[in-house]
């Protein structure tokens, strides 16, 4: 890859995670997975999270909120 930086919204990959803040699994892909891809692909790929709160976790909901609304005052 040249030295020239790519706009995310024109990486050829585009991975769109659907997680669960309290899902054990979701963390492990987000620590150990995502950054290997990142790493090795870099700007090659546009990574969308989007919440996805599953029955079972009773703190899921309102974490997924509570990140939001971080975001919106760009304290996330």
């Amino acid at each position: 890859m040249g030295a020239s930086k790519m706009d995310p919204s024109d990486a050829p990959v585009m991975i769109v995670e659907f997680s669960d803040y309290q899902c054990p699994y979701c963390k492990i892909w987000h620590d150990e997975v995502l950054p290997l891809i990142l790493a090795e692909y870099g700007d090659q790929v546009r990574y969308i999270y989007r919440d996805y709160p599953l029955r079972g976790h009773s703190e899921a909901q309102p974490a997924a909120e509570a990140a939001n609304c971080a975001g919106e005052q760009d304290a996330y």
